[in-house]
This record gives C-alpha cells, sequence and structure tokens, in this order.
C-alpha cells in the first residue's frame, strides 16, 4: 500500500486490519513519522560597521515547516558569537564585533528533531 499527499515531517498512526475473508484479525497500530529533504539555503553577507547584514532564503518552502530556528556564527581568533533566529525570519544583524578582525560566518539550519545541517 502508498499513500501520497502526507506533509513532511510529521507523525501520522498507521492502522493495519487484517481480513481473512471472513472475520477481521487483531489491528496493528504503528506511529511513523515521514521524512524530508534537508532544507537548502542560500545566502548574502554583507559588512556593516562593526558586523555583518546576514540574509538567506530556505530555497525548498515545503520543508520549512521542519525548520526549529536557524544558527547563525561569527567566529574570529577567540571570539565565538552566535544567534538563534526563528524558521520564519530571512536575515538577522550581527552587531559589536571587533574592527578589522577577520570572521568565519556559518549559518545553519536546525530541525525539530535538534538536527543540524551542514553549515554554509
Amino acid at each position: 500500500v502508498s499513500t501520497t499527499h502526507l506533509l513532511p515531517c510529521t507523525e501520522y498512526t498507521v492502522v493495519v486490519q487484517p481480513w481473512n475473508g471472513r472475520f477481521s484479525l487483531q489491528a496493528i497500530t504503528h506511529n511513523v513519522t515521514t521524512a524530508y529533504e534537508e532544507p537548502k539555503l542560500t545566502r548574502k553577507i554583507s559588512a556593516i560597521p562593526r558586523g555583518f547584514n546576514v540574509s538567506w532564503q530556505i530555497t525548498n518552502e515545503e520543508s520549512k515547516r521542519c525548520l526549529h530556528y536557524i544558527s547563525i556564527s561569527a567566529r574570529s581568533k577567540g571570539s565565538p558569537y552566535e544567534v538563534n533566529v526563528s524558521s520564519s525570519s530571512s536575515s538577522v544583524v550581527i552587531g559589536n564585533l571587533v574592527p578589522c578582525r577577520t570572521y568565519t560566518i556559518t549559518i545553519q539550519v536546525v530541525g525539530i528533531s535538534g538536527k543540524r545541517s551542514k553549515g554554509i
């Protein structure tokens, strides 16, 4: 048996009722959660005085419902800075950073299960 049109990242209860042609046997119940394709992000980073403006777009809208939050980190020598942003947001300003320092900006998707995507 195959089903279609189910929502990604959603728990469903499946009930199988065996039938031998004359009477029903005991039903079998199983909970399953549908899989989802990990959302892909496109990003744009622009420098501002003492920080960065980081914006992103989720390229797979259907998987957006499976997101918990977006994690953005700015790292330099001994200066980690991390902010978690609602999955409905599409930009954040990271400020109060040390001027004239090189930072590595990483954006990760965190799913409702807590799983983190690879950073971009």
